[in-house]
């Protein structure tokens, strides 16, 4: 049962960030965000890169939340947001230069309590990214917990394998490679192991199914029968902010 448990918070953990479960990309969209570290410490510095697809022409716009209301509220911020200079797709945020530890050491005062004691807990940062088309723009959250001592780390995709020669109308296999899983102290203070969650995406044909968990890690893809190239994706998240992703093309005779 408490595996169980562990699979399902972990699962529900990691649509935080995670768009409706479509596994056909038919327009732009946002497959998820990266941050290395995601876990970090209050005055390093964070790269930061938005794995989207079908993203010709899209525009970026990002801010950042210290304090939010939460889920219920969109995570509108408690504070006033910090705009971002970045306009692509990727980014540095530099939490020193953008003065976080002296901002975030106020509001936790304000609250009656003191950094040290948020960043012991684990404080949530909030990216928010505006991205794609103009008339059509994406809104994506993304969180960085900033710590005292950092301790979890992005999962990893280390092969998206796919099949050398396909057909059209066929039906092949793709699978992945990825590790990364680590032990970590829950919040009861138990001892949890991670359970890596993987979300499937193409731009054409069906996959069964759209999402596997743990050492599931292979799908079945039916190919469309109109030749042409054919993008797959495929996301691994940890359930606790770790994210990554790997792509792959075919192309149909």
């Amino acid at each position: 049962m408490r595996r169980t448990s562990l699979i399902l918070l972990a699962f529900l953990l990691g649509c935080a960030d995670d768009l409706p479960p479509r596994a056909l990309l038919d327009g732009y969209r946002v497959l998820g965000i990266a941050a290395e570290p995601p876990e970090a410490r209050v005055d390093d510095a964070v790269a930061v890169t938005v794995a989207d697809a079908l993203a010709e022409g899209a525009r970026y716009a990002w801010s950042l939340c210290l304090l939010s209301y939460g889920a219920d509220a969109e995570y509108a911020c408690e504070d006033e947001p910090i705009p971002l200079p970045a306009t692509g797709p990727a980014l540095t945020l530099d939490l020193a230069a953008l003065g976080v530890p002296d901002r975030l050491d106020a509001l936790a005062r304000a609250q009656g309590s003191d950094l040290d004691a948020w960043l012991a807990a684990g404080h949530p940062l909030w990216l928010v990214l505006q991205s794609g088309p103009p008339d059509a723009p994406v809104r994506t959250v993304k969180r960085v917990t900033l710590r005292s001592a950092p301790a979890n780390h992005n999962p990893r995709l280390d092969r998206l394998e796919v099949p050398a020669d396909v057909q059209a109308d066929a039906t092949i296999e793709l699978a992945v490679t990825a590790g990364g899983e680590e032990t970590y102290t829950d919040v009861t203070g138990a001892t949890a192991e991670e359970v890596l969650l993987f979300t499937w995406y193409t731009t054409g044909g069906t996959l069964d199914p759209h999402r596997t968990a743990g050492p599931d890690r292979r799908v079945k893809l039916h190919l469309p029968a109109t030749p042409g190239p054919v993008q797959v994706f495929v996301t691994v998240r940890d359930g606790r902010g770790g994210f990554a992703v790997a792509e792959a093309t075919l192309v149909v005779p």
